[in-house]
């Protein structure tokens, strides 16, 4: 029993500690959950930071393996560099050698061209002497041309004084008694060579097709190198055909053609005129001219523009490409009734023109408005004969302003 009794004492005595210690034990325990939940928190944290040092590792890494291949291109591009540096300096090089050999060329060149400068200077002044000769050379033809026409017009006076009048008429069989007159109209100036062609031209529809009603006028402008008032007579002696003479004693002013040809449709209107036929000097007609005028005009409804093959500088007169070309592009060959022309007012809106151009189309559409449709094709063995240009808007005369250029 003594024995028992202290170890109940001592039990009691721990359990008295015990109970006095309980706040404190409480307080332990609860310190100690605070301490396991921050243990835990320092777990969390600890892993938190293990995934967040892999993930730095892995930045590093990335880091590394940037830095590495930022090493490989600066390498790669500090021995490009070193490479476009050498191909810079050969691409310059090959350039210095260029613009050596450019500069050594522009040299050659520029010699050449003052070479070339040099030569067109002295082919230019041989063309101009040529030229010159040319000129003059022209000046004598004309010369001669006039000495020998005006030997021609003696020969014919003298004819005429040994013949008379009477005989020299030659007799043909006239075969358009009942047709209307044609009348050949032609403004002339200076051209007396290609006047007289014409003329003859022009004898041949009397006196090859019988074509007694027909006629030809000519309006002159004061012409030096024939004397037409001697020599127009003489022609219809010779050759029976009508001619007529419109004097435009003028000299001192130029060449008016729209003038000339309405002095010509007023006369033959005044003169009972029936179908007027403009025609250049320049012209070659076939032998039945007179008979297609005839066909394509009629009175207030229907007027006649053939169109001509023109021939380029010594080309025959024959219908070929490399003779020349037909000329579908102006009227200055036009045939239309009188009473017609007179209708129309054809050449008045063209009066004060001091010289020539487009008169031509101003009267076919002066005509047209009228109601006269004015016909038009490639007319057969019609030919425009090359000649020189002479330049009528600088030259008086027409002769000494002469230019060898086509028209």
């Amino acid at each position: 029993a003594r024995m028992v009794q202290p170890s109940y004492l001592n039990a009691l005595l721990v359990c008295f500690v015990l109970l006095l210690n309980v706040p404190t034990v409480f307080q332990l325990m609860r310190q100690q959950s605070k301490v396991d939940a921050t243990v835990a928190d320092f777990h969390k944290m600890r892993e938190e930071l293990l995934m967040l040092q892999g993930k730095v590792d892995s930045i590093a890494e990335s880091l590394t393996q940037s830095r590495r291949a930022a090493e490989k291109a600066l390498d790669a591009i500090t021995e490009t560099k070193q490479a476009g540096s050498d191909e810079k300096h050969a691409v310059l090089s090959a350039l210095a050698t260029i613009m050596d050999e450019l500069a050594k060329q522009q040299d050659l060149l520029k010699k050449q061209e003052q070479e070339q400068e040099q030569l067109k200077k002295e082919q230019d002044l041989q063309k101009q002497q040529e030229l010159q000769k040319q000129l003059e050379l022209q000046e004598l033809q004309k010369q001669l041309e006039l000495q020998e026409l005006q030997k021609l017009q003696e020969q014919l006076k003298q004819e005429r004084q040994k013949q008379g009048l009477t005989n020299a008429t030659p007799e043909v069989e006239c075969k358009d008694n009942d047709l209307p007159n044609v009348t050949f109209v032609i403004c002339h100036r200076n051209r007396g060579d290609r006047l007289l062609t014409l003329m003859d031209q022009i004898a041949q529809q009397r006196l090859k097709q019988g074509n007694c009603r027909m006629s030809l006028l000519v309006v002159d402008f004061h012409s030096i190198n024939i004397d037409l008032p001697t020599v127009l007579p003489l022609w219809e002696q010779k050759t029976g055909v009508k001619a007529i003479l419109i004097d435009i004693n003028e000299p001192d002013k130029p060449f008016r053609k729209a003038y000339g040809l309405r002095k010509a449709v007023d006369y033959l209107n005044d003169h009972n005129g029936d179908i007027m036929f403009t025609i250049d000097v320049d012209m070659a007609i076939p032998d039945d001219m007179v008979a297609a005028i005839r066909k394509s005009t009629a009175k207030g409804s229907k007027g006649f523009a053939p169109m001509c093959f023109s021939t380029y500088e010594g080309k025959p007169a024959v219908v070929a490409p490399e003779n020349g070309w037909w000329r579908d592009a102006g009227f200055g060959n036009v045939g239309f009734y009188v009473s017609d022309g007179v209708r129309a007012n054809v050449y008045v809106s063209d009066l004060k023109k001091t010289d020539w151009g487009e008169e031509d189309f101003n009267a076919v559409q002066s005509l047209q408005q009228v109601g006269v449709h004015v016909e038009r094709y490639q007319m057969r063995d019609f030919f425009h004969i090359w000649h020189p240009k002479v330049d009528w808007r600088e030259s008086l005369d027409g002769i000494k302003k002469d230019a060898p250029a086509p028209n």
